[in-house]
């Protein structure tokens, strides 16, 4: 007997071409009763950002860092916090641009290649410390600046 005959009877799903074994996507059933199912990404640009127009970073900019432009009119604070778990920083800085009311500009450390780029977007509408905050996440990409509109 092989030692392969041995995996495949012990049930090893690479000896039977089953691959490597991947965690189940989140899956959400499709409106309207419909039995397809379908993965569903959370609020923000998430599995959309490299479809959506974006512009080059400033020469005098480290290449590799993001910058992301918020226009949220009624937002109170807005604040852009890194999801990722070896972040190089927990809040990116920011600030809303005192020309034009609503909007609202941030700016990363350099990213590192190879990590996922996703930061929370948390909005609050009221100065209530109390008050409800909507959340939206994004994915950012080095040397570009991002628009989102909320």
């Amino acid at each position: 007997m092989t030692f392969a005959g041995t995996a495949a009877q012990a049930g090893c799903p690479c000896e039977s071409g089953g691959g490597i074994a991947m965690p189940a996507p989140m899956m959400m059933a499709h409106p309207a009763g419909s039995d397809q199912m379908t993965a569903a990404p959370p609020l923000g640009t998430i599995g959309r950002t490299y479809q959506l127009p974006s512009r080059d970073i400033p020469a005098d900019k480290h290449p590799r860092i993001a910058m992301l432009d918020i226009i949220a009119p009624t937002a109170v604070s807005v604040r852009v916090v890194n999801v990722y778990v070896h972040r190089e920083e927990d809040d990116v800085d920011g600030f809303e641009d005192g020309r034009l009311k609503g909007l609202w500009r941030f700016e990363t450390l350099p990213l590192i290649p190879g990590n996922p780029h996703i930061y929370k977007i948390i909005f609050r509408f009221s100065e209530d410390p109390l008050a409800r905050e909507e959340v939206r996440y994004v994915r950012l990409i080095p040397g570009r600046i991002l628009e989102y509109t909320y």
